[in-house]
């Protein structure tokens, strides 16, 4: 992994993040090896049987981004993205989005 661009600011870092969560090449050069993420919630394992990739993926790296956002793109059929805030400081970013989004299939229980 190559160092995070120095002249990208947290946010905009975030930004070029959601834009490109399933290019190993753009998530490898913005996520720590060792970063974990959290997707949906801290843990609830109802939920994470009909949405496998929530939770949290303590020090999985730019996999479990990726992975994810793979994931989702199987099962949902996304119509449209939008960020519709994103904002942070040094230490941590926030983003609030909306998509529009039809279910594909969810194994096992549709």
């Amino acid at each position: 992994m190559s160092s995070p661009p120095t002249d990208l600011s947290p946010v905009a870092i975030v930004k070029k993040l959601l834009a490109n969560a399933t290019n190993p090449d753009i998530v490898n050069e913005l996520v720590h090896p060792r970063a974990t993420y959290v997707s949906l919630n801290y843990t609830n394992p109802q939920l994470h049987t009909i949405m496998p990739w929530c939770g949290t993926h303590k020090e999985a790296g730019p996999a479990a981004i990726i992975e994810t956002f793979t994931d989702v793109g199987k099962r949902w059929e996304n119509k449209h993205f939008e960020i519709l805030s994103l904002f942070g400081g040094v230490d941590d970013v926030r983003s609030v989005s909306s998509t529009p989004a039809s279910v594909l299939l969810i194994q096992g229980i549709l």
